[in-house]
């Protein structure tokens, strides 16, 4: 007696949704037209899909900026009060010397609403071996182009001792 092989199972070339559909419609598929029916089920699949996904990346893409935001603003604020701190500490510094190097650099940065607090004041006579602390503080918000709210009201410092030479 002969024995016949089996046929190997054919592929289906179809995923996701529009499988299931063809599976559980498979009669519709061979009738003329199926093809529209294919890729309309296909466009209806991508746009789900879509709505889905879009949102994700949208909050994933504009978080990342945001971050990378507060991280630059947080360097800058570092920066400056180290600057003040050593402008602060040098022999006869005076406090607008220090207001002076601190602008510098937030203005540079493209930050002008900051506060700056320096304690105690640098004078002329300010003795050597003093501590000198410099606070450089600003609102979360500093470097934003837009407005979501979050960090609008949250403010952010970085303060620096130094000692006097």
């Amino acid at each position: 007696m002969p024995m016949i092989s089996p046929k190997p199972p054919q592929r289906k070339r179809t995923f996701g949704l529009s499988r299931i559909l063809a599976t559980a419609n498979n009669r519709t598929f061979n009738r003329p037209g199926a093809n529209k029916r294919k890729s309309m089920i296909r466009r209806a699949v991508a746009a789900v899909e879509a709505a889905i996904s879009l949102p994700l990346l949208l909050l994933l893409v504009f978080g990342s900026i945001e971050i990378a935001n507060s991280i630059f603003l947080a360097q800058t604020l570092s920066f400056a009060s180290y600057e003040g701190a050593r402008e602060a500490a040098r022999p006869g510094a005076t406090a607008a010397q220090v207001n002076d190097r601190v602008a510098q650099i937030m203005h540079a940065r493209g930050i002008y609403d900051y506060s700056l607090t320096i304690t105690p004041q640098p004078t002329q006579t300010t003795p050597r071996g003093t501590m000198m602390t410099v606070r450089v503080e600003t609102a979360m918000s500093a470097l934003s182009t837009h407005s979501t709210g979050l960090t609008s009201e949250h403010m952010t410092a970085q303060e620096v001792s130094m000692v006097k030479h």
